[in-house]
């Protein structure tokens, strides 16, 4: 899921350069577009989150990844930059709900033990896309001048995964409990009872939990007197980390167009650099699930 989803996040900051040059865009065009998309981004993740609370998690993210991938292809056919820029911000939308619900997905789905570094896991994997996309795009943009069109057509594999979780992903065991239901599925069932004999004590307190249901909470209660500096902490945070990130990606090709670089150079730069985020990732695992989450996110952030 999330390699397909921040491969399809860059997929206009590498086509940029070259839409550019035969559109005769400006800096600030650009910027418009890769705003756009990222205010549909914002959208998608509220949208996402009470959609997956109302409907569970298995099919809302099933429908974002297959919003972000169609939007994302019909990018491809566009000729003019209202179109692209409209296609781009219902491509955010996607985008970012499919996020949302799949981090909630996971938190859910994994033994606490193991959560961190599972995401540690899935975020490295999952970060493989970006220069994977860039190589992609260093490959066919130079081929021609429709060349960047395929760029947005590869954002479209989404789709794919969205048909295999479709067959494979079950509905979280969490929010099935929250919602009332009395009995556990057959795959959870035969999970448990493989477990071993010394588990069963624990076995037996999980099968009769009484499901309760879901908490009627509202937005307004993040401000609230208990959660407003824990809530303001962790947008400061989002804003300066997303910005430090996804405000270089989404720029870097373009500057160094801009000052003499050829195309395929900043691309070949720009998917070197992106290389360094899979390890970052995966060096979390070392460390992720034995420090407390505060003093690790201080430490990284600092």
């Amino acid at each position: 899921m999330f390699l397909f989803e921040l491969a399809d996040l860059n997929t206009f900051a590498f086509v940029a350069p070259e839409l550019r040059a035969q559109w005769h865009l400006s800096v600030a065009d650009i910027g418009l577009v890769t705003s756009l998309g990222f205010g549909g981004m914002f959208f998608g993740s509220a949208v996402g989150g009470r959609l997956s609370d109302v409907f569970g998690r298995k099919q809302p993210v099933i429908w974002s990844s297959v919003t972000f991938s169609l939007f994302s292809v019909l990018s491809a056919f566009t000729s003019n930059l209202l179109t692209l820029g409209v296609l781009r911000v219902l491509t955010g939308v996607g985008l970012t709900a499919m996020t949302a619900i799949a981090l909630t997905y996971v938190s859910e789905m994994y033994p606490s033990q193991l959560r961190g570094r599972c995401l540690a896991v899935i975020f490295g994997a999952g970060l493989a896309g970006i220069p994977l996309v860039a190589w992609f795009a260093r490959l066919v943009v130079p081929s021609g001048p429709d060349g960047w069109r395929w760029v947005f057509v590869a954002g479209g594999f989404g789709v794919v995964v969205a048909a295999l979780m479709a067959r494979w992903l079950p509905e979280s065991i969490r929010w099935q409990l929250a919602h009332g239901w009395t009995t556990m599925p057959s795959h959870w069932s035969r999970s448990w009872s493989a477990r071993p004999a010394r588990s069963s004590h624990r076995r037996l307190a999980h099968t009769r939990r009484t499901p309760t249901a879901p908490a009627r909470g509202r937005p307004s209660e993040l401000f609230n007197t208990r959660h407003r500096r824990r809530t303001i902490v962790f947008f400061l945070v989002s804003v300066f980390a997303l910005l430090g990130f996804y405000g270089y990606t989404s720029f870097a090709p373009t500057l160094l167009v801009e000052h003499g670089f050829t195309v395929a150079q900043s691309l070949t730069y720009t998917s070197v650099v992106m290389l360094g985020a899979i390890p970052g990732a995966l060096l979390a695992w070392l460390f992720i699930d034995r420090w407390e989450r505060k003093h690790s996110l201080g430490v990284l952030t600092y």
